[in-house]
């Protein structure tokens, strides 16, 4: 299908403002599934994942 007719089918549904709603709420879903937005850095992983850096380097500190 040509972009032009997708645009034209497409743009009078979902440029609504009743259809906004859901657009936020997918987008809080995206955000919460790649652990973006908590703000707490043990809720995040962002420890573990610094803890796990700081072992590796421990263990190898000369870079390949």
């Amino acid at each position: 299908m040509s972009n032009n007719f997708l645009r034209a089918i497409l743009k009078p549904i979902l440029s609504r403002r009743v259809i906004q709603p859901i657009f936020e709420k997918a987008h809080l879903f995206a955000l919460a599934a790649m652990n973006f937005g908590i703000g707490e850095v043990d809720e995040s992983g962002e420890s573990f994942v610094a803890g796990y850096v700081r072992r590796r380097l421990q263990n190898n500190p000369s870079p390949p």
